[in-house]
C-alpha cells in the first residue's frame, strides 16, 4: 500500500510539474507584497486542508498554494517549501523558503514554542536520550544526557556534520561555537 501511494504521488508530482510556467501565469497571478493571488481582478479562490495549508485548483487538481506561490516566482518547483513564521497562511515570498522534509519538520510547532529536537526524555532512567534518523530512516542513538538541551545539541551538531540540515533551520538557542561551526572572516 505505501509503494503504491509513492508511485501514484509521484505520477501525480510529474502531471502537474510539466505544465509550462506560461500556461500556470494565464490562470493566476501573484502579489508578492500581500502574498495573495489573483485571477484577472479578483482574489483566487482559495480553500484550506484539514491541515491549515491554502489549496487552490489548477488543471482539475488541487495544489498547495505555497507549493504555486513558489513557482509563479522561482519558475521551479519544490517539494518541501517551509514557512519561517510557521504561518499557513502566510505565503509572502520572503516567509516561503526551499528545503527538505527533515528541515521542514525541525520548524513544527513544538520546536518553535521550545522543544528540542532530537531529545527525548525516558522515565525509568531519568535522562534524555539523543536520537536521530539517518538518510536510510534508521533510527540513531547518541547517547543517554542529564539535560535536554545536551541530548539535542548532540543531534544538531551531528545534522551539521552529516550535511542533513542546514544553520538556518537548528534552534537559535545554540551558538555557533556550540555547534562547531568556525566563524567566516
Amino acid at each position: 500500500r505505501q509503494r503504491q501511494m509513492c508511485i501514484r504521488d509521484r505520477q501525480y508530482r510529474q502531471r502537474i510539474y510539466e505544465i509550462p510556467y506560461e500556461e500556470i501565469v494565464k490562470h493566476i497571478q501573484y502579489n508578492p507584497v500581500t502574498g495573495l493571488c489573483y485571477k484577472g481582478d479578483s482574489i483566487f479562490p482559495i480553500q484550506y486542508n484539514k491541515k491549515g495549508y491554502g489549496i487552490v485548483h489548477l488543471f482539475g487538481r488541487e495544489q498547495l498554494l505555497h507549493r504555486v506561490v513558489w513557482f509563479l516566482v522561482h519558475k521551479e518547483w519544490v517539494l518541501y517549501i517551509d514557512h519561517i513564521d510557521g504561518d499557513k497562511t502566510n505565503n509572502r515570498i520572503d516567509n516561503l523558503r526551499p528545503c527538505g522534509n527533515r528541515e521542514n519538520s525541525l520548524n513544527r510547532e513544538l520546536h518553535r514554542n521550545g522543544r528540542l529536537p532530537g531529545a527525548v526524555y525516558s522515565k525509568s532512567a531519568g535522562k534524555w536520550y539523543a536520537r536521530y534518523r539517518d538518510k536510510n530512516g534508521v533510527q540513531q542513538y547518541l547517547g543517554s544526557y542529564e539535560t535536554e538541551r545536551e541530548a539535542s545539541l548532540m543531534v544538531c551538531k551531528t545534522y551539521l556534520q552529516l550535511n542533513l540540515v542546514r544553520r538556518e533551520f537548528l534552534p537559535s538557542t545554540f551558538t555557533d561555537a556550540e555547534l562547531g561551526i568556525e566563524p567566516t572572516a
